[in-house]
């Protein structure tokens, strides 16, 4: 196998692992602690995730990047300063933010969990945003020295194993002891992962100047499109938190969950092309071009699908996930999920817009997102045009849609890429059969049991169907990737 595809592989294995602990630890949450606490814990996960870039302060993104470019530069510092001087900038970024939460629990309380009877959960959340900032600070010391394997080891033990296990290991535990429980095997995992690279040998005070003057240089002006993105994500339960019950909070958490899931599907192919992609367009932008027009084919054929199947079984998946608790979550749900096929596609480009342009179009994309749930969410709510769980999953819905949307703009204008590349014909042809078969097996799937392994299993055949259709027709990526396996094995770029 190809490098690059072996590369990719494993990356998605432990994308796909982190993926199944998740949705495993939220349903033991459904299970355990009902809606409530289900929409408790969602709201601590998505307010940590808001503050992420805030804390890390771009260098989710620019430490492994300086890292990278570190090893390859002759005469530039090691990769150790780098280290100290992220972990240092982290610091000073987590304490204020820290200070400033717990000084203030009743106001933190307020804007992130919907109000200020819930300060029970700002210490916890204080907690998880120090570990997850120390991960992603581990993460990305071990991305930018290209050790993957340590990579995702440290994601699936961190993301994937420990907060599941936790519920298993201290079962009846309320939400507030859980969050801190994972915070501390959390952090405790993280920092033991640098501790020693940090301080072998000691880093000298100018390494450790000039190496936070290149990491400030490029992380901050990544800040705003990358609090965007998550806010997106984020304020979804925050919003409906100050609008509706808890239990919609749930189904709307739900719903932006499966969202997420597919995020974690995709992502494996912007981490393995971008630095390959950035290397070759600036000796050969024809190939580039080519290799960009294959992807975005691709992308649009996992839209149809995706657009197919969530239409069917977004209803489906989320009772046999999460119980009978979540039986009433399928309109909410459904709509949710409807930008979902669109924001597939931003998945998949997204990183080739960053390879070849300083210029940051995928912050445009996030903040076009934010503007168009922002706006939705307002113009709905105050007119009351709907259930505001409803008006929130049509905000959510339509802001992802637009980030989709912008991102394939801007790569048709970036790579040239033209509508009659993506081989519609085919795949909506092959489209129509997979929701037929799908809509004939859906009234088997409703009694059947277990509920869940027969929709993977359906999910799995019908994807069979689909893109073995589209290989067998040799659409153009399926083309370009018959040749890419058979490429040698020191061309990483072919």
């Amino acid at each position: 196998m190809h490098p690059v595809l072996r590369a990719m592989r494993a990356t998605l294995f432990a994308q796909i692992a982190v993926a199944a602990g998740t949705l495993l630890l939220l349903r033991l949450l459904a299970r355990e602690s009902g809606t409530d606490g289900f929409a408790a814990y969602a709201l601590v996960r998505q307010a940590v995730t808001l503050l992420i870039p805030v804390v890390t302060v771009g260098l989710v993104a620019g430490l492994p990047r300086c890292i990278a470019l570190a090893r390859a530069t002759a005469g530039a510092p090691p990769s150790q300063p780098y280290l100290v001087a992220a972990a240092g900038i982290c610091a000073v970024a987590v304490a204020v933010s820290a200070g400033l939460a717990l000084l203030a629990p009743a106001v933190t309380a307020g804007i992130l969990f919907g109000g200020s009877g819930a300060t029970s959960l700002v210490g916890p959340f204080v907690a998880l945003l120090c570990a997850m900032a120390a991960f992603h600070l581990a993460y990305g010391y071990y991305r930018g020295q290209l050790q993957i394997a340590r990579c995702n080891a440290l994601q699936v033990l961190g993301l994937g194993v420990l907060p599941p296990l936790l519920v298993v290991v201290i079962p009846g535990s309320d939400i507030e002891t859980l969050v801190l429980a994972i915070a501390l095997g959390l952090g405790v995992l993280a920092i033991g992962a640098v501790v020693a690279p940090a301080v072998r040998g000691g880093a000298r005070a100018n390494a450790v100047r000039d190496a936070a003057r290149s990491l400030v240089e490029y992380g901050p002006r990544r800040v705003p499109g990358d609090v965007a993105q998550v806010a997106l994500f984020a304020l979804v339960p925050v919003l409906a938190a100050h609008t509706t019950s808890f239990e919609q909070v749930a189904y709307l958490a739900a719903g932006v969950q499966i969202v997420a899931m597919l995020a974690v599907v995709l992502v494996p192919v912007g981490l393995v092309l971008l630095p390959t992609l950035a290397r070759t367009w600036e000796h050969d932008r024809a190939r580039v071009a080519r290799q960009v027009t294959d992807l975005s084919g691709l992308a649009v054929h996992v839209a149809v699908f995706a657009f197919i199947q969530l239409t069917l079984f977004a209803g489906l998946a989320v009772r046999a996930w999460l119980g009978p608790a979540f039986d009433q979550a399928g309109t909410v749900v459904r709509i949710t999920v409807l930008g979902a096929p669109l924001f597939a596609c931003y998945l998949i480009l997204r990183s080739t817009l960053d390879a070849v342009s300083v210029k940051s179009y995928n912050a445009s994309s996030n903040i076009a997102g934010l503007s168009a749930f922002g706006g939705v969410a307002a113009i709905s709510l105050s007119l009351e045009l709907a259930h505001p769980a409803i008006c929130v999953a049509w905000a959510f819905s339509t802001g992802i849609a637009v980030q989709g949307l912008l991102t394939l703009h801007f790569v048709h204008r970036t790579f040239g890429v033209r509508a009659s590349d993506y081989s519609l014909a085919t795949a909506l042809a092959l489209g129509v059969l997979v929701a037929a078969l799908g809509l004939a097996a859906r009234p088997l799937i409703v009694v059947a049991s277990p509920l869940l392994a027969w929709l993977g299993a359906v999910q799995l055949a019908l994807a069979a169907v689909y893109f073995g259709g589209l290989w067998r027709a040799r659409v153009p990526w399926a083309r370009a990737l018959a040749l890419r396996r058979k490429a040698p094995r020191d061309d990483p770029a072919h």
